[in-house]
């Protein structure tokens, strides 16, 4: 095991990375970009990955669909499944259990499981709304 690295999934992902970075200052920080459709449409991933702990940053789950789809996008990139850590605020239950049903050996990290998630994080941190 190399370290650690963080993936971003865009665009509310990357309201993670300056606190990251502030715990980890040289970490390696991708990016990722995953469409309506749940196809990705852009990575920017280091090639030593599967060395790696990586850390997923994405602070609102509601559905757990994007994440399902980085998940196995992280995993098609040689990432194990154990090495993954699902770094999040706000999940719902759901989105736990579909995540750990099909994934149970990732990890998933949050500050608060509810059935009330604030969709409006991204507008608001990014002073969109």
């Amino acid at each position: 095991m190399r370290g650690n690295c963080g993936v971003s999934l865009c665009r509310s992902g990357e309201a993670m990375e300056f606190a990251l970075r502030q715990c980890c200052r040289s970490i390696r920080i991708c990016k990722m970009l995953i469409g309506d459709e749940q196809r990705v449409l852009y990575a920017r991933l280091i090639p030593d990955m599967s060395h790696r702990r990586v850390l997923l940053l994405y602070p609102v789950v509601s559905t757990g669909t994007t994440v399902l789809k980085a998940i196995s996008a992280l995993m098609d990139s040689r990432v194990e499944e154990e090495n993954i850590y699902l770094t999040t605020l706000f999940i719902t239950p759901q989105s736990v259990k579909s995540i750990c049903s099909k994934f149970p050996r990732v990890t998933v990290i949050t500050s608060d499981v509810t059935t009330g998630v604030p969709y409006s994080f991204a507008m608001k941190y990014f002073g969109t709304d």
